[in-house]
């Protein structure tokens, strides 16, 4: 875009015009001038101390509403942890995998929340059941055997007493370790809820260690700029957040006790404690103030948060802004300096500055002209939204897209013009907007008018001297068919990833079918051409003749699975029949039993009572099957001692068939797993790295699933899951 001063090189501004305004506001000016200097002084220097309590005032309000939203933001993160299935599960059955997923669960969300500290599961018998806890290194997993009992402890004891769905708060205070408060100093605030399970007993707390630190540093930085400092007190009259280092906390240190508001200024804690709102003039300055209930509604400005709990160790916080007197002298005097200074330079500047202003003025309507002009060619969407959330001001685009004339538009309010549903997804960053913070977001947004629309979105704030957000200034970009076409290029490249995949493993299926296809053939036709010698020579030898058939049989079966993996890989047609998934264990684990034996594993079934029946191909399925037990009996002959065992189990979950197997081999390292069903990735000496990818493939094609998890007394569980079909 060009300058400022290119746009205005191509305006025209009438010098005769400029010239008689000039001589009309120099005469006024100059009238203007005979009056009395002191009276605009004190009226400037009452004003410039009502602009600073109320630039105070603003603050206290915006540090309210910081604490009210932090606390509500820990409130919803230890709901959503109470809420976690982990959790539940872990409640239902308290063993030791569910404890282990629980405290991974939380160990990742100390890893996305720096602001907490612990979090921790503690029993109705008051010991921990899990912990999680941040340490210099990182998030740690506290082992069984560093966990504590915390019966007895204030905040256990408190949480116990509360109903299901009800929160405690604990008193904020520093850390204190080994009977020492903790240095540096760690501001925390304990956040519990009571569980119950699902028969209603107590089942404990669950509790976090929130690290007030950098909410308090973000109250510190809410520092006006007219000199003024932020407190916050707790009720007893002590500072959290103070004048000075050595008053701050003074209640954790007891040579410190007596370092108090309450105790310094009797009078003015008198006010705090029973006031909610208001300003106070001392000695040494001003001092406004505003009460802020943690935990529950009531009268008043300063409550901010709805009811969060109904338990708190602290009744409530004061927030103030201290500016002391001196401040206001030094104000005081810069007024008086400036006045002097400006009534002396007026009457000289009069005529001066009001042909500059007639000459500005002038040359700032040409200009808000051409800037209209450039605006309104514009392909965006450009307004001005007032602190009222209504239109002031639109460019032609708004009509290009909503079809209404925008003298229409202004002054309509935002929500009736753009649609509830549009509404909703800008109204938390309209919000941020008008309280001063600039706005820049992407969002996918139905319109009332427009439909919908992917939009790239800019919020610049219209912040006045004083610090009072006027409006802020819309520019909304129209990136619907760029979010398009950038959807169908990701959709593409998927696509041709997929398509190079299936071609490698397509290419070695079609190799390996025809390498492998040959010797079967060829087998088949020894096995007939023996039946037939058998039935000439022997005829009486029907077991013989028996044998050799099972060998044709089952070379023909191998042929046919080749056959199916490589129609698979090609993508190619998947024969579904209704079938019983216990008939394909069976007939699956009936391949593999000389196997087993040969290795001396013990196979064990636990196939379900009633029939699994599935829409699937049994040549496919009972190959999959197969892969997962083979892996399972050389997991357990690679370990040195203990069972030999390998355990498939079927059973029906929901509406799906489920087919577990589990082994007692020595498990996988935590370095596999991430990439477990990648092709070509394994841990056996000589193997491919295809087996699970393929098995993985074949029953996802089926509408399933593949999972793997450690078994609970060691080992592997792999588990497939199909679709099941009414009986």
């Amino acid at each position: 875009m060009p300058s400022a001063a290119a746009l205005t090189g191509t305006v025209h501004v009438p010098t005769s015009q400029v010239l008689v305004r000039a001589l009309f506001v120099g005469l006024v000016a100059s009238a203007l001038i005979g009056v009395p200097f002191v009276l605009r002084y004190w009226n400037e220097v009452k004003a410039a101390q009502r602009d600073a309590l109320i630039e105070d005032r603003h603050h206290v309000e915006l540090g309210s509403r910081i604490t009210a939203q932090t606390l509500q933001a820990v409130v919803s993160d230890l709901r959503y942890l109470s809420d976690q299935n982990e959790l539940k599960e872990l409640l239902a059955e308290d063993t030791a995998p569910h404890r282990t997923r629980l405290a991974q669960e939380h160990a990742a969300f100390l890893r996305q929340k720096p602001e907490y500290d612990q979090v921790r599961w503690i029993g109705a018998d008051g010991w921990e059941k899990a912990r999680v806890h941040r340490t210099a290194t990182g998030v740690e997993i506290a082992l069984p055997n560093q966990l504590q009992n915390k019966t007895g402890r204030y905040y256990f004891d408190a949480t116990m007493k509360l109903e299901e769905g009800q929160v405690y708060v604990s008193a904020l205070d520093l850390n204190v370790e080994r009977d020492r408060v903790e240095e540096p100093r760690k501001p925390t605030l304990r956040v519990a809820v009571p569980l119950f399970a699902s028969d209603g007993r107590r089942a404990g707390i669950l509790i976090v260690n929130f690290l007030a630190g950098p909410m308090l540093a973000e109250l510190r930085a809410l520092t006006p700029p007219g000199g003024s400092n932020i407190w916050l007190l707790n009720a007893e009259g002590y500072w959290l957040l103070g004048p000075g280092d050595d008053v701050e906390w003074a209640f954790m240190y007891p040579d410190r006790v007596d370092r108090s508001l309450a105790v310094r200024e009797p009078d003015v804690w008198r006010r705090l404690s029973t006031e909610i709102q208001g300003d106070i003039d001392t000695a040494t300055g001003l001092l406004t103030f505003e009460r802020f209930y943690p935990l529950r509604p009531g009268r008043g400005a300063a409550t901010r948060a709805r009811e969060l709990a109904t338990s708190a160790a602290d009744s409530y916080w004061i927030v103030a802004a201290y500016l002391p007197r001196a401040v206001l002298g030094a104000h005081a005097r810069e007024l008086a300096q400036q006045q002097l200074v400006a009534y002396a330079l007026m009457a000289g500047l009069a005529f001066s500055a009001a042909a500059g202003l007639a000459y500005l003025s002038f040359r700032n309507r040409a200009l808000s002209q051409l800037v209209s002009h450039v605006v309104d060619h514009v392909p965006a969407l450009v307004s001005y939204v007032d602190a009222g959330e209504r239109y002031r001001f639109v460019n032609r685009y708004y009509e290009t897209l909503f079809g209404t004339p925008r003298s229409q538009l202004v002054s309509r309010p935002v929500r009736e013009v753009i649609g509830e549903a549009a509404y909703a997804e800008a109204l938390p960053r309209i919000r941020t907007a008008l309280a001063g913070e600039p706005v820049s977001f992407e969002a996918a947004i139905e319109y009332s008018k427009a439909g919908h629309r992917d939009v790239s979105v800019t919020y610049a704030p219209d912040v006045a001297p004083g610090g009072r957000v006027r409006g802020f200034i819309a520019v909304i970009n129209d990136i619907t068919a760029q979010k398009a076409a950038e959807r169908r290029e990701r959709e593409r490249m998927r696509e041709v990833a997929h398509a190079t995949r299936l071609a490698s493993v397509g290419e070695l299926a079609t190799q390996i079918a025809h390498e492998v296809n040959q010797p079967i053939t060829a087998m088949v036709t020894y096995c007939a051409a023996a039946q037939r010698n058998v039935q000439a020579e022997s005829p009486n030898n029907t077991r013989l003749a028996g044998l050799i058939g099972a060998i044709a049989d089952e070379a023909q079966r191998v042929s046919a699975v080749i056959r199916r993996l490589r129609d698979f890989v090609r993508k190619g047609e998947i024969a579904f029949v209704a079938t019983d998934v216990n008939e394909i264990v069976t007939d699956s684990l009936r391949l593999v039993a000389g196997e087993a034996v040969s290795q001396q594993v013990q196979v064990v079934e636990q196939l379900a009572t009633e029939p699994l029946r599935v829409m699937a191909d049994p040549v496919l399925v009972s190959q999959a099957i197969l892969n997962l037990v083979r892996n399972a009996i050389e997991a357990v002959t690679t370990s040195a001692a203990g069972r030999h065992e390998v355990r498939v189990a079927t059973r029906r979950t929901g509406h799906a068939a489920e087919v577990s197997v589990t082994d007692t081999g020595p498990g996988l390292s935590p370095e596999v797993v991430p990439r477990l069903f990648e092709a070509f990735v394994t841990t056996k000496p000589n193997g491919l790295g295809m087996g699970l990818s393929i098995t993985r493939s074949i029953i996802e094609a089926h509408g399933g699933q593949l999972r793997y998890c450690e078994a609970p007394g060691g080992g592997c569980t792999f588990t497939l899951t199909l679709p099941g079909i009414d009986s």
